[in-house]
C-alpha cells in the first residue's frame, strides 16, 4: 500500500526557547505522558534507552539540572511533588466466585478472592466514581492468580485492589478505546505476561493504560508492556533483554534497566539534552520538508494562498538512520499583519501566542516566530507532518528553520525542502512507474529490486546499498548490494518468519565507497510503499460428529508456507470479519450461528460454532473483511492478501434428542375393541416422533431426502394373561403383522422413509390372539413407556400410561319359522364377562361389526335394520312359493364368530357351506292352514300369518334348538 506517514504535532509556546524547565532523565515521567493524570511530578528519563544505558539508577533529578552525558548525570534526592492518589477502599461483598472459565465481574464491591487453575476474567466498571461522576469504578479486596495461565480485559476505568498478586502467567488486555487505570494499595505488582500487548503496532495507545502501585514493580518472566507505570517503590527488570516497554516507567525508588528495551511513547516528559551551548552545530542537512499540501486554500496577493478555511500540511523527514530528538520547527512570520494562526494545531495547549527578539543559536530574527514541537523522536522511519491554518499568511521556503539534537549536539538553522534522490524496493515484477510491494507469505522467500530514482527516474549510482525488512517489532538481517554504475539490483530474500501487519524496506545508501553494513552516515531511504506478510493458510481442527443446536468448537491455526504454526499471529476478528461458509453434502438446509469472534494468539483461534440443523457438512474459514493485509488493499489482489481458507469435510452432524408424542385408544376412539387375531378390529397407537436440536427446534433435515436413519421403538405395556392368552398382534401402518409372545415388550423399526421435515407419523395397530371357541373375559390393556432410538444413539422416551378395553364377542340369531313370506327377527351382539354371556348394549353401529353377507340369495333376500344397545333388527323374505324351508349362511367379521365347536373362521361360499366356520339358522316359511301351528298364545302382539317358532340358546352348552309342537296331526 502506498503509505503516507503522518503523526499529529504538538504546538507549544515558551517564553524561552531553551527554558529552564527541562529535566535529565533515565526515563520520562508517567505522570507528565499519560492523560488525565496529574502532570507537577518530573522524574529522570530520556527518549530511548538502549540495553547499553545504566543497569542501575536510584534517585531522580533536580528539575534545572543538564547532563551532556547521560552516564554522567548527577543524581540527587528528588524534591518535587510525588504522586499519592486518593485510593478507593474496597468492602467486599458475598458475591460468588468465577467458577466458569471464562466470566465477567461488573459490580462496585467484590471480596477477596484466589484462583488456582487458568480463567478469564473481564472487569467492567459500572459504577461512577465519587471524584468523577463521568468515570467508572471498581474496587476489589485481594485478587491472588497461580498455577494457570489467566487473561484479565479490562473496560475503561479506574479500578482499585488491595493486592493484585499475579504469581502466574497473566496477560492483561484492554476492551474498547477508553482509559484504564488500575491502583494497588499494597503487595508487589509481578509482570509475568504481555500487559496490554494489543496496542503496539500503535504506540499512542501506551496512553489507555496506567498503573499505579505502593509496592515494587517486579518483571518475572519475558514480557511486553505498553502502559505507563508509577511505582512508589523499586523497579526490577529480572529477565533481562526478554523484557520491553513501551511507554514510561516512573520510580521513586530504584530502577534496574538490567538491558531491557524501553520506548517512550510519551507526548510530554524530561528530555535529553546536550545543554551545552558551545557543542552546537548549524548543519541541518539531517532533516528536510517536502512539498507543502494545500487544502481549502485560495489564491492571495503576491503569489501567495490562504483563506479563512485554508489549511496547509508540511510533511517533515529524517534522511539519515540516526534518531533526531527534540524536534522543533519555526517559521518566522517577521513583518507579517493580519490573523496569526488561528488554528493552534491537533492538540493546542492553549491560546496562540506570538514571540518576538528569538535568538535561534546565532541567528536573530526580529518580531515574530511560532514553534512546532513534535510528539515524539523523528527516526529515519518518520515523516512528520504539521497543520495550521495560515489565515492569509504566505509560507515562505526561506522562513522555516528547525532544531534537533543528534548525538548529543544540538543542530539548529534553516530548514531545506527535500531533494528527490532516494532508493525505492518493488516487486520485481513492476516497474518505476509502479513500485509496490504486494503481500508475502511466512516464510516463502521473495524476490524485490532495489532501484536507484532521481525526479522519478531510474538512475545510475555507485557505492553501497544496505537493505534490511523492518516494522515496529521485526528488523531482518542486513543485506549488501554494491551497485558499480548502475540503476537496479534484484534481490532474494528468505522467507520472513512471523507474520507482520505493516513491514517496509529500509535502505541505507553511500556514495563511491565499498563498506559493510549497516553503514554509518548514510542516506536513508524507505520504500514508498508498505506490504504485510501474513500466515500462509488457517487449517481447522475439530471432532466429527456433534448434536444440533450443541456449541462446539473448531480451533483455528495460522500456520506459514512451511506448515509451521505462526506463534507470533496475535489478531481479531469480529463476527462480521469471518469468512464462514458451511455446506451441506446433500444440499439440504444449512443453518447455525457463530458465538463468538476470532481472536488469535500465538498463532491458534477458537471459533464456538452451533450447528441448528443435522446434516453432513464441510466448514471453511477464512477472512471477508479487516484482512490482516489490510495494507495492501489497492495493490494485491484477493486471493494473494487473504489468508487461504481453512477447511473441513464431513463432520456429521445428528439430532440433540427425539421428541414423542403419542396416544392409544380404542378402535376408531371408540368405547372398546373385540378381540382380533387378524386385526380386522384393532386398538391403535398414533405415534408422532420428531427430530430436535438443543433449542427444542425441529431438525427438517431429518427427511428420507436429507440425513434420517431408521428408529428402533420399544413399547413397555401391562401384559395380559398369558394362560387366555400367548400372542400380542401388531403392525405398522400397512407394512407386515407381527406377533409375539404375550410377555414380550413390542418391538419394531421405524424406516427412515417415513420422516419429512424431521418428524414421522406412524400409526401401530394391537390386538391379540383370539380361538372361536374359547371365550375370555374383557379386560384393559395398558401402554406405559414408548422409547425411540436410532443408530447414533440419538433416544427419546414418552411414559403415556393409556388404556384400551378388550372384548371378546359374537353374534347370535335363532332358527325361525313363518307362515307368512316375511319374517322379522333379531341379531344380538354379546360379549364375555366374569364368565358370562352378556349384552354388548354399547354395539352401537356397524363400526362395531356387523353382516357382512349371506347365502343363499335365490329366493332368498335378508335386509339389515338398525343396530341399537346391542341388538339389530333383520327382515327376512323368499319369493319362493310356500311351504319352503332353507339353512342360510351369515357371512361376518372374524372377531364375532363363536361356537363351543368351532373351527377358525372360513367366510360362506359354494365350496364352504361348513357350519363350523360361520354362523348358521334355518328359516321355515309354513303355508296358512296346512295344520302347523307356531308356539305362542292368544295374547301375542302378532297375528296369526306372522308366528314362528323360537329358537333359544341354552347357557350352559350355548347351543341351537329348535321347539316344534305337532298339531294336528
Amino acid at each position: 500500500m502506498r503509505k503516507i506517514r503522518k503523526f499529529a504535532l504538538i504546538l507549544i509556546i515558551s517564553n524561552l526557547l531553551f527554558g529552564s524547565d527541562k529535566v535529565c532523565s533515565l526515563f520520562p515521567s508517567s505522570l507528565y505522558s499519560f492523560k488525565n493524570i496529574q502532570n507537577s511530578a518530573k522524574v529522570c528519563g530520556t527518549n530511548i534507552i538502549y540495553s547499553d544505558a545504566l543497569n542501575t539508577f536510584n534517585g531522580e533529578c533536580y528539575t534545572d539540572e543538564y547532563c551532556s552525558d547521560i552516564a554522567k548525570c548527577n543524581m540527587n534526592a528528588y524534591n518535587g511533588d510525588k504522586y499519592n492518589p486518593n485510593l478507593l477502599s474496597s468492602n467486599g461483598s458475598n458475591t460468588p466466585l468465577c467458577n466458569n472459565y471464562s466470566c465477567e465481574l461488573n459490580e462496585t464491591n467484590y471480596n477477596s478472592y484466589s484462583y488456582n487453575s487458568a480463567k478469564n476474567i473481564t472487569f467492567k466498571a459500572t459504577k461512577p466514581c465519587p471524584y468523577d461522576s463521568n468515570k467508572k469504578c471498581m474496587t476489589f479486596k485481594d485478587l491472588t492468580l497461580q498455577n494457570g495461565d489467566f487473561e484479565l480485559t479490562f473496560y475503561p476505568g479506574d479500578y482499585y485492589f488491595n493486592t493484585l498478586n499475579l504469581n502466574s502467567h497473566t496477560t492483561i488486555k484492554l476492551k474498547g478505546d477508553g482509559v484504564v487505570r488500575i491502583f494497588i494499595n499494597n503487595g508487589d505488582f509481578k509482570i509475568k505476561g504481555n500487559i496490554n500487548k494489543g496496542t503496539i503496532l500503535n504506540p499512542g495507545n501506551s496512553h489507555n493504560l496506567f498503573i499505579f502501585t505502593k509496592g515494587n514493580v517486579l518483571v518475572d518472566s519475558a514480557s511486553i508492556v505498553k502502559a505507563f507505570i508509577y511505582t512508589k517503590g523499586d523497579f526490577n527488570n529480572n529477565v533481562g533483554n526478554n523484557f520491553k516497554l513501551y511507554g514510561a516507567i516512573t520510580s521513586e525508588g530504584n530502577i534496574n534497566v538490567n538491558n531491557g528495551t524501553y520506548v517512550y511513547t510519551g507526548k510530554k516528559g524530561g528530555i535529553f539534552y546536550n545543554c551545552n551551548n558551545s557543542n552546537v552545530s548549524s548543519d541541518t542537512s539531517d532533516i528536510c520538508r517536502e512539498d507543502i499540501i494545500e487544502s481549502g486554500c485560495v489564491d492571495m496577493p503576491m503569489g501567495c494562498s490562504g483563506g479563512y478555511n485554508c489549511k496547509k500540511t508540511i510533511p517533515i523527514k529524517n534522511t539519515t538512520n540516526t534518531p533526531l530528538e527534540n524536534v522543533k520547527v519555526y517559521y518566522d512570520e517577521s513583518g507579517v499583519g493580519g490573523t496569526i494562526f488561528d488554528d493552534c494545531g491537533v492538540d493546542p495547549s492553549g491560546s496562540c501566542q506570538t514571540i518576538t527578539n528569538i535568538q535561534i543559536g546565532s541567528i536573530k530574527y526580529l518580531n515574530k516566530a511560532t514553534e512546532f514541537s513534535f510528539d515524539n523522536n523523528v527516526t529515519g522511519s518518520d515523516n512528520d507532518v504539521w497543520v495550521k491554518d495560515t489565515g492569509g499568511i504566505c509560507l515562505k521556503d526561506d522562513n522555516f528553520y528547525v532544531t534537533y539534537v543528534k548525538n548529543g549536539v544540538l543542530h539548529q538553522g534553516k530548514l531545506s525542502k527535500c531533494i528527490d534522490n532516494k532508493f525505492d524496493a518493488y516487486d520485481n515484477d513492476k516497474d518505476v512507474d509502479n513500485r509496490v510491494i504486494t503481500t508475502k507469505i511466512v516464510n516463502k522467500d521473495f524476490n524485490l529490486t532495489i532501484a536507484h530514482i532521481v525526479d522519478g527516474k531510474l538512475t545510475n549510482f555507485t557505492g553501497t546499498v544496505c537493505v534490511r525488512i523492518e516494522s515496529n517489532e521485526y528488523n531482518s538481517s542486513w543485506h549488501k548490494l554494491y551497485f558499480n554504475n548502475e540503476s537496479k539490483k534484484n534481490e532474494s530474500f528468505k522467507g520472513i518468519d512471523r507474520a507482520i501487519k505493516k513491514a517496509d524496506v529500509y535502505i541505507l545508501s553511500k556514495q563511491n565507497v565499498n563498506e559493510n553494513c549497516p553503514l554509518s552516515d548514510a542516506n536513508v531511504s524507505y520504500s514508498s510503499d508498505n506490504f504485510a506478510v501474513r500466515p500462509y493458510k488457517f487449517i481447522i481442527v475439530a471432532g466429527k460428529k456433534h448434536k444440533a443446536g450443541e456449541e462446539f468448537n473448531l480451533t483455528i491455526k495460522a500456520l506459514d508456507y512451511e506448515n509451521n504454526i505462526v506463534s507470533n499471529f496475535n489478531y481479531d476478528y469480529n463476527k462480521s470479519d469471518i469468512g464462514l461458509v458451511i455446506k451441506d453434502n446433500k444440499n439440504c438446509n444449512v443453518s447455525y450461528d457463530i458465538d463468538s469472534n476470532l481472536s488469535f494468539v500465538n498463532g491458534e483461534a477458537n471459533l464456538s460454532l452451533k450447528y441448528l440443523e443435522v446434516g453432513d457438512i464441510n466448514i471453511s474459514v477464512g477472512e471477508k473483511y479487516n484482512e490482516y493485509a489490510k495494507v495492501d488493499e489497492d495493490d494485491t489482489a484477493d486471493k494473494y492478501r487473504f489468508i487461504k481458507n481453512g477447511d473441513i469435510d464431513n463432520i456429521l452432524v445428528i439430532p440433540y434428542r427425539f421428541d414423542v408424542n403419542a396416544n392409544y385408544q380404542n378402535y376408531k376412539g371408540l368405547s372398546f375393541t373385540y378381540l382380533s387375531k387378524n386385526l380386522d378390529m384393532n386398538s391403535t397407537i398414533n405415534l408422532n416422533i420428531k427430530a430436535l436440536n438443543k433449542e427444542e427446534n425441529i431438525t427438517k433435515n431429518y427427511s428420507n431426502e436429507c440425513y434420517a436413519k431408521d428408529v428402533d421403538v420399544n413399547i413397555s405395556h401391562s401384559g395380559v394373561n398369558s394362560n387366555e392368552i400367548d400372542k400380542i398382534l401388531f403392525k405398522v401402518d400397512n407394512e407386515n403383522e407381527n406377533n409375539i409372545s404375550s410377555l414380550k415388550t413390542i418391538e419394531f423399526n421405524i424406516s427412515k422413509n417415513y420422516f419429512s421435515n424431521g418428524e414421522a407419523n406412524n400409526s401401530v395397530y394391537i390386538n391379540f390372539d383370539r380361538k372361536p371357541n374359547n371365550p375370555i373375559n374383557e379386560f384393559n390393556f395398558t401402554i406405559k413407556d414408548i422409547n425411540v432410538s436410532n443408530i447414533d444413539n440419538v433416544k427419546g422416551n414418552l411414559v403415556l400410561s393409556q388404556d384400551a378395553n378388550f372384548r371378546y364377542g359374537f353374534l347370535k340369531i335363532d332358527d325361525l319359522t313363518s307362515y307368512n313370506k316375511d319374517i322379522n327377527t333379531t341379531i344380538t351382539y354379546y360379549y364375555y364377562k366374569n364368565d358370562n354371556w352378556l349384552i354388548n348394549k354399547e354395539h352401537n353401529s356397524s363400526d362395531f361389526g356387523d353382516v357382512k353377507d349371506y347365502m343363499p340369495k335365490n329366493n332368498i333376500s335378508l335386509s339389515l335394520g338398525e343396530i341399537k344397545k346391542g341388538k339389530e333388527s333383520v327382515k327376512i323374505s323368499t319369493t319362493h312359493a310356500l311351504p319352503y324351508s332353507a339353512k342360510i349362511h351369515l357371512a361376518i367379521p372374524s372377531y364375532l364368530w363363536y361356537h363351543p365347536l368351532a373351527k377358525e373362521y372360513k367366510a360362506p361360499s359354494n365350496t364352504n357351506t361348513d357350519c363350523l366356520t360361520h354362523p348358521c339358522f334355518k328359516i321355515t316359511f309354513l303355508k296358512s292352514g296346512s295344520g302347523w301351528t307356531g308356539l305362542g298364545n292368544s295374547n301375542s302382539k302378532y297375528n296369526e300369518n306372522n308366528k314362528t317358532v323360537r329358537v333359544k340358546l341354552k347357557k350352559e352348552t350355548n347351543a341351537t334348538i329348535h321347539k316344534f309342537n305337532k298339531l294336528n296331526w
